[in-house]
C-alpha cells in the first residue's frame, strides 16, 4: 500500500520517518498469535528503501537520482547492499 502525503504529514508530526504498513501488520498478527497461544514466535524485517515520497513543498525538485533517474550508476551499490543483507541473514538463522 503506497504512502500518502496526509500520512507523511501525520507521521513528520510524530517525529517518524520511515513506515512499512505491510510489516507493521505482519507484526501486529505475530503478536496476537503469541498473545492467544502463549507462545514467542519472533518476527523481524530488513529493510532496502527503493523509494521515496516527496514533501509537499518538493513536487517540481528534481532529485539527483530517484525512480525515474537512469539507475545503472546505482547498480554496483544496490547489489552490495543486497550482499549485506544476505550475510545478515545467513548469519541469524546459523546462529537461530
Amino acid at each position: 500500500m503506497e504512502e500518502t502525503f496526509r500520512q507523511r504529514e501525520n507521521f513528520s508530526r510524530q517525529r517518524i520517518e520511515t513506515i512499512d504498513i505491510e510489516s507493521s501488520k505482519i507484526a501486529q498478527a505475530v503478536a496476537l498469535y503469541n498473545l492467544s497461544n502463549k507462545t514467542k514466535v519472533k518476527f523481524g524485517a530488513i529493510h532496502f528503501s527503493s523509494d521515496y515520497l516527496k514533501k509537499p513543498g518538493e513536487l517540481d525538485e528534481k532529485f539527483e537520482v530517484d525512480l525515474s533517474t537512469d539507475r545503472s550508476d546505482l547498480k554496483n551499490h544496490k547489489q552490495n547492499m543486497l550482499n549485506e543483507i544476505f550475510d545478515v541473514i545467513k548469519k541469524h538463522i546459523l546462529e537461530g
